[in-house]
């Protein structure tokens, strides 16, 4: 059985490569932090509270070293964790943006009116699934995430990002129903 081939064009080929980006430089930040976590444990320097918070950046900062070799190491390694950290966030204001300008702004809203689900997400969704209705593969697949394929399609070609929970409600009833939860108290007996 042939199935449908969907071929992406050069505007949704574009913001594939800049999610594939944003995707490299957060294992790059990753890889910096591990590095100064590595030369830390090195030095048997350890902080006591949550890492990479307000505090540990400023504890991080006020590290010092015996030999000025360390200190220039250890330099090195926050300057890369900065400079990393920088071409992230750069690369996520350029996904917003790109997305903000495309034909799929409507399927990203949509798609962050689930739980959990932020504009680099749905944009990461958009960009790697490419188009819902090209195969029946990805149609079957979208009872599984909780969310009918139809009710993403319908809110992106108006343009609105409203709440797909009302649609979702008879799925939720069924599997009450299922489980024997009714909604109902029982009332307790006395008159």
């Amino acid at each position: 059985m042939n199935l449908p081939v969907w071929v992406p064009d050069p505007l949704h080929e574009a913001i594939r490569d800049l999610v594939r980006a944003r995707h490299a430089a957060c294992r790059d930040v990753r890889r910096a932090r591990i590095r100064i976590q590595a030369f830390l444990l090195r030095n048997d320097l350890r902080f006591v509270g949550k890492a990479w918070s307000h505090r540990h950046r400023m504890w991080l900062c006020n590290c010092g070293f015996a030999h000025p070799a360390q200190q220039i190491a250890f330099q090195t390694y926050l300057n890369a964790l900065e400079y990393e950290e920088k071409r992230k966030f750069e690369l996520e204001a350029q996904i917003k943006e790109a997305i903000e300008l495309s034909p799929w702004s409507g399927l990203v809203r949509a798609l962050q009116a689930l739980k959990g689900v932020g504009p680099i997400v749905a944009a990461t969704i958009v960009a790697e699934v490419g188009d819902f209705t090209a195969s029946p593969i990805r149609v079957s697949s979208s009872p599984i995430s909780g969310l009918p394929l139809g009710n993403i399609r319908a809110a992106a070609a108006s343009g609105r990002a409203g709440s797909p929970k009302p649609e979702m409600r008879p799925r939720a009833a069924f599997s009450a129903k299922q489980h024997g939860i009714t909604g109902r108290r029982q009332k307790s007996g006395g008159g």
